[in-house]
C-alpha cells in the first residue's frame, strides 16, 4: 500500500500542475505513469457559507485550478496547495493551507476528487485499510509492466495527517463530486470497478488571521515505513532518585500485517533501548 513519486524523472513520485484545467494538480510516478485516469488529476473545492449556514442554497463553491498552482484567493480567503517529500522518494505530503485575511470568521467545507488507477490498471481493486485510515489500489493488470505496483492513500490517524470528516470510494459514472459523502461500506473492498474516491473536512470555522492546514499522505510502492501510532494513557512522574515509572498506552500501524519496533530513550545520553 504505498506508492512512487518524485520531480525527478525516473525516480519515484511527483506531482505536475499539467493536468485537466478544471484540475488542481496531478500526481505520476517513474516514467510518468499514471495514478489517475488520462491524468486527469485531482478537483479541489474549497466550498463556503458564512451569510446563511443552515441553508445549502447559500453555499458557494471555487475549484483550486492548475493554471493557479492549486490555488484560490476568494472572500479574503487563500488556499494554496502545498507538496512535502521529507519522507522519501515513494511518499508525498498533500497539504492544503487556509488562511483567513479578513475581519470576520468564515464557516467552509475542503473538498478532493478524482477518478483513480495505478499504473494502467483503471480497475484496480480498491482496498480499505483499517478503521476508515484510507485505502490501497494494486496494479494486477497482466502484461502491464508496472504490474504489482500499490497506491497508498493515508486520510485518518496516520504520521502528520489531518483526519478527514468524509471518505467515499465507488464506481465512477459520471465526471462529478460532491462534497461529504462517505462510503456506504468502508470494510468491502471495492472489485473490478472503474473507481474514484473523494475525501472532505466538512464544517470547520477559521477565525481572522488564522492559517489552518489540512495534510494527507500519498504513498506507491510496497514496503512502506511509517512512524506507528501512539496514544499515551498514563504517565508517572518519577522523581529523580527513582529507578522505575510507568507509562500506559497503545500503538498501532496502518496495516494489519505490519511489523512494528519500538524503542525509547531517557536521560541525556540518546542511548535507544528495545521495548
Amino acid at each position: 500500500m504505498f506508492f512512487l513519486l518524485t520531480h525527478l524523472i525516473n525516480s519515484g513520485l511527483y506531482y505536475t500542475f499539467k493536468t485537466d484545467p478544471d484540475r488542481a494538480f496531478d500526481f505520476r510516478y517513474g516514467e510518468d505513469y499514471q495514478t489517475t485516469f488520462d491524468n486527469f488529476g485531482w478537483r479541489v473545492q474549497l466550498r463556503t457559507n458564512t451569510t446563511n449556514p443552515s441553508n445549502p442554497d447559500k453555499n458557494v463553491t471555487y475549484n483550486a485550478l492548475s493554471e493557479n498552482n492549486g490555488s484560490i484567493s476568494e472572500e479574503n480567503l487563500t488556499f494554496i496547495s502545498r507538496f512535502d517529500k521529507s519522507l522519501g522518494d515513494d511518499y508525498i505530503r498533500v497539504i492544503f493551507d487556509l488562511t483567513n485575511n479578513g475581519n470576520e470568521s468564515k464557516l467552509f467545507d475542503i473538498g478532493v476528487y478524482a477518478d483513480i488507477q495505478i499504473g494502467g490498471d483503471d480497475l484496480a481493486a480498491v482496498l480499505p485499510l483499517t478503521d476508515g485510515k484510507g485505502f490501497s489500489m494494486e496494479n494486477k493488470k497482466d502484461q502491464d509492466p508496472r504490474k504489482g505496483d500499490i497506491l497508498t492513500l493515508l486520510v485518518r490517524d496516520g504520521y502528520d495527517v489531518t483526519n478527514v470528516d468524509t471518505l467515499y470510494w465507488g464506481r465512477y459514472y459520471d465526471d462529478r463530486s460532491e462534497i461529504g459523502r462517505n462510503v456506504s461500506n468502508p470494510d468491502e473492498p471495492l472489485e473490478n470497478t472503474d473507481s474514484v474516491f473523494e475525501i472532505s473536512w466538512i464544517g470547520r470555522v477559521i477565525k481572522p488571521g488564522e492559517k489552518q492546514s489540512f495534510n494527507v499522505l500519498l504513498i506507491v510502492g510496497n514496503k512502506i515505513k511509517l512512524p506507528p501510532i501512539i496514544h499515551v494513557n498514563s504517565f508517572n512522574k518519577a522523581q529523580i532518585n527513582e529507578t522505575t515509572f510507568t507509562v500506559e498506552g497503545t500503538f498501532a500501524s496502518v496495516y494489519d500485517d505490519s511489523k512494528i519496533d519500538l524503542d525509547y530513550k531517557y536521560g541525556d545520553d540518546g542511548t535507544e533501548h528495545k521495548l
